[in-house]
């Protein structure tokens, strides 16, 4: 089945899929207790996912991955490291990130032909994910930040996505806080007495702040998963929700 949306830029090109194409839902990920599989059950669930694509075991953090040849290619087992974010120089070679309310980033560096795609949750995020891409790509490629290309995929928006007082109150409490208090207290939104989290606009200060232009992030795609049934929800449809992929193929 088709993506429902499909970028080409330069020398990548960018899918974002949705329900129609996804290729395992949430439970099939854990067992019957809920925890995350073994190595092996996840190997038997790895063909289900697109060809000539990597995927990392996510779990909802800052790691991450470089890939710069073909031999670490070669050795790499889908669905069994853990990371949340790749990064790739390798031609011809997909990677990719699955989700279901968490945001979709893609960077792209026009001048290096280096690519990486990144799996931003609530966790993630406040962990600072998207500050340890852009040291990577500033500290390990060298890369002009300011030249640096930004897509946001689809994911759950302040719309739909409610969140407690705790979380809020914890997030601004925070000692080793990303945003300043009036960046961060933007990113939530009150209304009749429930609090709404911007996910997107969280990430989307952070990126300013790490010194990508504002002009080179493209939100276009980066449509309410919650809300628009067309995309994979956690929060609307519990374990029986699919995974939708995110993935950048960098051409030759």
């Amino acid at each position: 089945m088709s993506n429902i949306y499909e970028v080409t830029y330069d020398q990548i090109v960018i899918s974002f899929g949705g329900q129609a194409n996804s290729p395992v839902k949430i439970k099939e990920l854990r067992d019957d207790n809920q925890l995350s599989l073994g190595d092996q059950d996840r190997i038997l669930l790895a063909p289900r996912l697109p060809k000539h694509t990597l995927f990392l075991h996510q779990t909802h953090g800052a790691l991450g991955a470089y890939f710069n040849s073909q031999a670490q290619i070669i050795n790499f087992k889908n669905l069994i490291t853990e990371g949340d974010y790749l990064i790739s120089s390798i031609p011809n070679c997909s990677i990719g990130i699955l989700t279901a309310d968490c945001l979709p980033v893609v960077f792209y560096d026009p001048v290096k032909k280096i690519a990486a795609v990144i799996h931003a949750g609530w966790r993630g995020s406040v962990a600072g994910i998207l500050h340890k891409v852009l040291a990577d790509f500033k500290n390990l490629i060298q890369s002009d930040l300011s030249q640096l290309q930004v897509w946001f995929g689809p994911a759950a928006q302040v719309c739909c996505y409610e969140v407690q007082p705790e979380f809020r109150d914890n997030l601004l409490l925070k000692e080793q806080v990303l945003l300043d208090q009036t960046l961060l207290q933007a990113c939530f939104v009150e209304r009749n007495q429930r609090i709404f989290f911007d996910l997107p606009r969280y990430n989307y200060e952070l990126l300013l702040l790490g010194d990508i232009l504002g002009h080179n992030i493209n939100r276009k795609f980066n449509l309410c998963t919650i809300c628009n049934v067309q995309f994979c929800s956690y929060r609307r449809d519990g374990l029986e929700s699919g995974l939708q992929v995110t993935k950048v193929l960098l051409k030759p």
